[in-house]
């Protein structure tokens, strides 16, 4: 993990919050479920249940947020995590859900300009707010963000169910909306 043109998703409960290396949070490895085609588990500190399943360039998550959690359940999408921050870039349409952008981040090995595109599709797009930043800062009412480590904050009106489906291409952005 990390190579290059990675990107991190984390669920948080309680807004935008602390910078990156003090969003982490726990699971209980043997309360969780393993598989090749599915990752289940409980995040206890953000009442949070997520799911995972993944192919190769694809991924599907359902995050389950507990009902006292409404309104102050959320996502983080960051860029650009490591020891070699690069040009990297998000959009958001929050009307629709959707995220795309890139991840330059390297740890070596990779050409200058390579990159992870990728597009994010939350199914049920119910957002109170959605915008970039840096680790830094919020940057409320934008909607795109070049930098060298950006990040998408999402805020969800409700508890409940919702799923986000992903693709990424080392190829291009139009491969990555392909794949998803």
């Amino acid at each position: 993990m990390g190579d290059f043109g990675h990107f991190d998703l984390l669920p948080v409960v309680g807004g935008f919050g602390p910078p990156p290396t003090e969003r982490q949070t726990t699971f209980d490895v043997a309360a969780s479920t393993f598989a090749p085609h599915r990752f289940a588990t409980k995040l206890p500190k953000d009442q949070t249940s997520l799911e995972l399943t993944a192919t190769e360039r694809c991924a599907m998550i359902e995050l389950t947020f507990a009902p006292d959690t409404a309104g102050h359940a959320g996502l983080v999408l960051q860029t650009g995590l490591g020891e070699a921050p690069t040009l990297s870039e998000v959009r958001i349409d929050q009307a629709q859900g959707h995220i795309e952008g890139v991840s330059r981040a390297s740890h070596g090995g990779s050409p200058p300009g390579f990159g992870c595109w990728l597009v994010i599709q939350i199914d049920n797009p119910s957002l109170a707010e959605a915008y970039p930043f840096t680790p830094e800062q919020p940057l409320h009412h934008r909607a795109q963000l070049e930098h060298a480590r950006p990040g998408v904050y999402l805020r969800f009106v409700g508890a409940g169910r919702f799923t986000l489906r992903i693709a990424t291409s080392f190829i291009s952005l139009d491969q990555a909306r392909i794949n998803l």
